[in-house]
């Protein structure tokens, strides 16, 4: 019953069901009461009978559109949702296995929902980028922690894709998300990084010098996963 009325009917304009409201009510105190009371006037008269007959033309056109337009676009949509809230919780998904494995290198032992800024900035100043990270390459060899963002900032950008070909049928809010995490300055930080350690050039002894990325990339998947679990979870 929640899932239908969040699809259905919180998706309609409360200032549609407003005016729904207000016209079935002043068509039952037409019918039951102020019919059988004389008019003052003939201007009131007149203006009851243009109010009863709007009211009844609304009624008629909210119903119209309501099952020939409203619900088959909210059934499209779920359609459509179902495909992006999966790239959409993949996204969030990679975001917190980073985070997690970066909280275990650490010696950290911190679920996710259990982390703070404070506990990211530490991690950060004690994570050497330049040993390895708990994932391998293709090829079997062992990746550093710069190649493991690399890894994060690929699989990121391939969900974006996904959603970004659905972007005009998606609400503002998701479409806003997927805008901050596809701008986001950390993917553009690790984009330097490593075409500096492909390079043999990068001397960083840790993550210290750019935790505020890390910090801001994790409050992101925050509001992101909130967002999921409050908006997206109807369209699973």
């Amino acid at each position: 019953m929640k899932r239908w009325y969040s699809l259905y009917i919180a998706t309609l304009s409360m200032v549609l069901w407003g005016i729904l409201i207000v016209s079935i009510i002043f068509i039952f105190f037409m019918d039951t009461y102020l019919l059988y009371i004389p008019a003052p006037c003939k201007l009131f008269e007149i203006s009851g009978k243009i109010f009863y007959t709007l009211s009844y033309a609304y009624i008629s056109s909210f119903v119209f559109y309501l099952l020939t337009i409203h619900v088959p676009q909210v059934k499209n949509r779920i359609i459509i949702y179902k495909y992006v809230v999966r790239s959409f919780n993949l996204i969030i998904s990679e975001g917190i296995n980073l985070f997690v494995k970066m909280n275990q290198a650490v010696g950290f032992d911190k679920a996710f929902s259990n982390l703070t800024p404070t506990d990211i900035k530490s991690i950060c100043e004690q994570l050497n980028p330049l040993t390895d990270a708990p994932i391998v390459s293709i090829d079997g060899t062992s990746l550093n922690w710069i190649g493991y963002l690399s890894h994060v900032k690929r699989y990121t950008d391939e969900r974006i894709a996904e959603i970004r070909s659905q972007l005009p049928f998606l609400d503002v809010s998701t479409i806003d998300f997927v805008t901050s995490i596809a701008q986001h300055h950390i993917f553009s930080t690790i984009d330097l990084l490593s075409r500096i350690d492909n390079a043999n050039r990068l001397r960083m002894s840790n993550f210290g010098g750019i935790q505020g990325s890390f910090v801001d990339y994790f409050k992101l998947l925050k509001r992101m996963q909130m967002h999921s679990t409050k908006y997206l979870e109807f369209y699973k």
